[in-house]
């Protein structure tokens, strides 16, 4: 059965919006339609739009900061224990901040086990090669858009960046027990292990 509770790593302005739009959030979609949630966003940019859409609702809590990789577990823990409607059993995992995302889920994983867990990868590394980007606790804010091009791009130094993000097999090796239910070009969806034979016997393609 649905826990109407889901964790968005990467809440960006809180909108819903369609799918082909650059702010189109599963998350965001389940809880403007009343589930509960705990909704991360470091980026200031977006704080009042937050703020203005999920402010007033007791069952779904914000936190405005960039979460360090160390702190997230213990973070997401208080949370289940003050949010009304929280539960380990989330309906959806979200993770979207483009910065080792692939690392955070996996410290989300050891405090809940939601039955999806929607996320983008690095396209341009396909399975079964592996790539994490490096966890950088000072890069959380300003992103890697400015560093020198190196290592994985390789060039000249020049304005560009080591690759952010996770390629999808990181993403899998770090969610043993999850099986991939939808893939596309930048995006993919994870189900957990005992709840794919239901999706399969749905019809689910």
């Amino acid at each position: 059965s649905l826990s109407h509770f889901v964790v968005n790593f990467g809440a960006a302005d809180g909108a819903c919006a369609s799918r082909d739009d650059w702010n189109f959030d599963p998350a965001n979609c389940l809880a403007a339609a009343g589930a509960a949630a705990v909704l991360f966003e470091g980026n200031p940019r977006w704080f009042p739009l937050l703020w203005e859409r999920f402010g007033d609702r007791a069952n779904v809590s914000l936190s405005l900061a960039y979460v360090q990789l160390e702190q997230e577990a213990e973070l997401l823990r208080g949370f289940l224990q003050s949010v009304p409607g929280a539960t380990g059993d989330a309906d959806l995992l979200k993770m979207d901040i483009d910065h080792a995302d692939c690392l955070f889920m996996e410290e989300a994983l050891k405090v809940v086990s939601p039955k999806l867990i929607h996320f983008e990868y690095w396209p341009l590394i396909p399975p079964p090669l592996e790539y994490v980007q490096h966890y950088q606790t000072s890069k959380l804010e300003v992103g890697l858009y400015t560093e020198p091009r190196k290592y994985v791009q390789g060039g000249e130094p020049s304005a560009g960046a080591e690759m952010s993000g996770c390629s999808l097999s990181a993403f899998l090796r770090r969610a043993p027990e999850y099986a991939l239910a939808a893939v596309g070009p930048e995006e993919a969806l994870l189900v957990r292990a005992d709840l794919a034979p239901a999706l399969r016997a749905s019809g689910w393609p």
